[in-house]
This record gives structure tokens, C-alpha cells and sequence, in this order.
């Protein structure tokens, strides 16, 4: 499995290509993602990692068009971000982009934005949730499971009352 890590930091799996703008990162390409295309083949990942990147980047849509570019058929594509809820999600001024369980509507079939047509690249999306902290307890994960299980309204009603810092996607590449 190929496996691509945008704005690896310090941080880079070791199974996977990295990918950093800053040359002192444990990237293996130093790359702005802000530019596309990126240096890399069409259809060349199984797996992508977006884990707190996509909020520092300039244009979402041309980001998921270049990734859907470079990802195989069927790949799928991981995506941590700061919930717009999230106190944590306006503290840092380099954030130019906040997201809902909505935000990937546009890139998918059968939802009622997608017929604006922002883009012609398509994805299906697997899952979306609020994840638990590493080390929540009992409560806290069925509070987790509850909000998950009615993320919409979560996210329409108590957003703003019960924040939840984190959001994460599944989405798969449709070609």
C-alpha cells in the first residue's frame, strides 16, 4: 500500500512518503501544497493522510482536486481538522478554513450541493465523526457515541453549547 502524509511535521509514519513545506520537517518532499500540480504521478496512492493541514491551505477545492488526481481508483483519503465549533479551530491565526460534517457535501454524489459543480472530481464518504480524546473514559465515549450517532443534530443544536474540538473523515476516491 503507497501511503502519502501531507504536512507530516516532525512527525512522519515511517510507511509513508511525507510531505512538508518546511525543510526542518521529517518530510521526505519539501512541497507547498498551496501549489499544484504536486510532484506526484496521477493515480499513485492507495492511502492519504490530511491530518491538521487542509485548514492552512489556500483553496479546498483545488486541494481535493489535486489529491483525487494522485489517488488511485478507490484510494481513501484521511482528513483530521478543527471543527468550527472548536475554540482550538480560531486560536491559531495560520487556520484560513473551518469545517462542518457537512464541508466534503460538495464532492459528493446524491447531496444537494453537489450539483453546483465546484469541481468534476467526486469522493464517497465512509465515515464522518467526532472522535474521543486518546484517553476518555467511560462517560466520555458514550457522550462521543451519542454525538456520532446523531452528529447532525449535534452539530444543528449543541455545537456551540458542547463543543468538540475534532473532526475526522473517511472519504474514498470515486474514478
Amino acid at each position: 500500500m503507497k501511503i502519502l502524509q501531507l504536512g507530516c511535521g516532525p512527525h512522519k509514519r515511517p510507511d509513508a512518503i511525507g510531505v512538508d513545506i518546511n525543510p526542518r520537517s521529517a518530510a521526505d518532499v519539501i512541497c507547498d501544497l498551496n501549489s499544484v500540480p504536486y510532484p506526484f504521478v496521477s493515480n499513485s496512492f492507495d492511502l492519504i493522510l490530511c491530518e491538521h493541514i487542509l485548514e492552512h491551505l489556500d483553496d479546498i477545492v483545488q486541494t481535493m482536486s489535486e489529491l483525487h488526481r494522485i489517488c488511485k481508483p478507490h484510494a481513501r483519503i484521511l482528513v483530521e481538522v478543527p471543527h468550527y465549533a472548536s475554540t482550538y479551530a480560531f486560536r491559531d491565526p495560520t487556520h484560513k478554513h473551518f469545517f462542518s460534517i457537512h464541508t466534503f457535501d460538495y464532492f459528493l454524489d446524491g447531496t444537494p450541493v453537489y450539483q453546483f459543480h465546484y469541481s468534476d472530481v467526486q469522493f464517497r464518504l465512509l465515515r464522518v465523526e467526532f472522535p474521543p480524546p486518546p484517553h476518555a473514559g467511560f462517560l466520555k465515549r458514550i457522550a462521543f457515541r451519542l454525538i456520532n450517532r446523531h452528529i447532525d443534530w449535534y452539530e444543528r443544536r449543541l455545537a456551540f453549547i458542547f463543543p468538540r474540538h475534532l473532526l475526522r473523515f473517511e472519504l474514498m476516491v470515486v474514478k
